[in-house]
């Protein structure tokens, strides 16, 4: 158990080992809308690799035989706070206990790193698959666990993104910092000014060797996709955009935005830039209000 990551708070090993089979069962108590949703993203992880259905049924259901693996909210432990969880593994049971569902998953997270590292695999393996048995008390140290994806640089997709949250989410990460805009692209559509995305986002910093990095940018849509996405997974995206500095992609897009009234070339470079707002004129101000 020492090898998780992050090391949760209190980890007692115990003798033994939980199997996880073709008959194993993962049950939510209270089976809520959220609560469900959790276990159907874990059991989502476990069975490409086992090849096991691993239903999910809720706790108040029909009589389940065979193997349990409960998800349950404890309302009366108020000590795990919002993020915090108990899990407990015997070899005929695995409970896993949260105050709020964000410590289920969090939990949930700790079960897949447990188990062999084939789990991971996208297509059936041999298995077995032993979980340890033991006693893991968890709760975060740091309120803000987070990590910065610069897309205005390199610009990533939603698939892109969407692989970076799993991973964060993965290791217990709650933030991801999402860089949309610099000099060298402005990633995100704004309705009321298409061409910082149509023109501001075709940029995108070239590499070393000389080859261009793609552009790109993120409709309002792709940007509730991947929020969306992220708050599934107990990730809050934070958004940010350069002003008034760092703003050569949308000088380019607008020559207004100029104090001489010209559009600024496209940057590909690497430099940190200085390029900046004209903040002596009014459509700044409505510029930096609609955005």
């Amino acid at each position: 158990m020492n090898q998780l990551i992050p090391l949760p708070t209190s980890v007692q090993p115990a003798d033994g080992v939980f199997l996880l089979t073709a008959d194993t069962t993962i049950v939510a108590n209270p089976a809520t809308a959220e609560v469900t949703a959790i276990a159907e993203l874990l059991a989502a992880h476990l069975r490409p690799a086992t090849g096991y259905p691993l239903p999910v049924r809720p706790a108040d259901g029909p009589p389940i035989s065979g193997r349990l693996f409960s998800l349950a909210l404890d309302p009366a432990d108020s000590s795990l706070g919002d993020e915090g969880y108990t899990l407990h593994i015997t070899p005929d049971t695995v409970r896993l206990t949260a105050h709020q569902p964000a410590g289920l998953f969090y939990g949930g997270q700790t079960l897949r790193q447990l188990l062999p590292p084939a789990i991971e695999s996208a297509t059936p393996q041999p298995g077995p698959w032993p979980l340890p048995a033991g006693m893991i008390r968890d709760t975060p140290r740091f309120v803000w666990r987070g990590l910065m994806l610069d897309v205005a640089r390199h610009f990533f997709g939603v698939a892109g993104v969407k692989r970076v949250i799993d991973l964060a989410a993965a290791y217990k990460l709650n933030r991801l910092h999402l860089h949309l805009a610099d000099d060298q692209g402005w990633r995100i559509e704004i309705k009321s000014w298409p061409e910082l995305a149509r023109v501001g986002g075709q940029t995108a910093v070239t590499t070393a060797d000389g080859r261009a990095w793609p552009g790109g940018y993120y409709t309002q849509a792709d940007y509730a996709e991947i929020v969306a996405y992220a708050a599934a997974r107990y990730v809050t995206v934070v958004p940010e955009i350069d002003m008034p500095g760092h703003t050569n992609a949308a000088l380019a897009a607008y020559a207004e935005l100029n104090a001489d009234d010209q559009p600024r070339p496209p940057y590909t470079g690497i430099e940190v830039g200085f390029s900046s707002l004209a903040i002596d004129k009014e459509i700044t101000y409505r510029f930096i209000d609609d955005v």
